[in-house]
């Protein structure tokens, strides 16, 4: 990686850390800095990171390395981009991360790890093992709030099997949702085996 700085902001997700007062990691140790969150996370302290910069400077091969490192010591490494196209499209950056991971399973197999909470499909609406759910007459606060609380479910029963690195690039671009359940998981994280990648481009965010 060449020119630019990267500035990484690490919240510990138990520790409740608000990002402007979370600790800088400096450029040349950002890979062993991100491997000690990956330990703790695999150790039951869940973890989310941003890498936040210019631009070009390398926050992509930063996270894609991470990411094959942890496939190779037999972590489950879910990752999804945010476009600017899909910015009215809920959840979708979740959606395009973890949808490859989930068709894996079989139906039936989906259905015990979702534990059918039909909710999910608001996530994952052309996932098959999810069964279809009619939130009309519903309270929309409650509707929300189990399915928010069913996907970081989901993501601890993922966990157990595997640590699970989620990496989630482009969030500049994320839509209102994503955003809102990233900071859902982030809250929720913390004694699972989950560490949350994000990056964040400067250059590219809103005015």
């Amino acid at each position: 990686m060449t020119g630019g700085n990267i500035v990484a902001f690490v919240e510990n997700a138990c520790a409740g850390i608000p990002l402007n007062k979370a600790p800088l990691i400096g450029r040349s140790s950002e890979l062993a800095a991100i491997h000690r969150l990956a330990s703790k996370a695999e150790a039951g302290a869940g973890t989310l990171l941003f890498v936040a910069g210019e631009g070009g400077i390398g926050k992509t091969k930063l996270v894609e390395s991470v990411g094959e490192q942890l496939a190779a010591k037999g972590w489950t490494v879910a990752s999804g981009r945010a476009y600017p196209v899909e910015r009215g499209v809920p959840f979708a950056i979740f959606s395009d991360a973890l949808l490859p991971t989930l068709k894996s399973y079989d139906a039936a197999s989906l259905t015990v790890l979702s534990r059918g909470a039909a909710e999910l499909k608001s996530i994952f609406p052309t996932l098959n093992g999810i069964s279809s759910y009619n939130s009309s007459g519903d309270d929309a606060g409650e509707y929300k709030a189990r399915m928010l609380w069913s996907f970081s479910q989901l993501l601890g029963r993922l966990a157990q099997k595997q640590p699970l690195a989620l990496v989630l690039e482009n969030l500049q671009w994320a839509d209102e949702s994503s955003l809102e359940l990233l900071h859902f998981v982030a809250r929720n994280a913390g004694t699972q085996r989950l560490l949350v990648l994000g990056t964040y481009n400067l250059t590219e965010r809103d005015s």
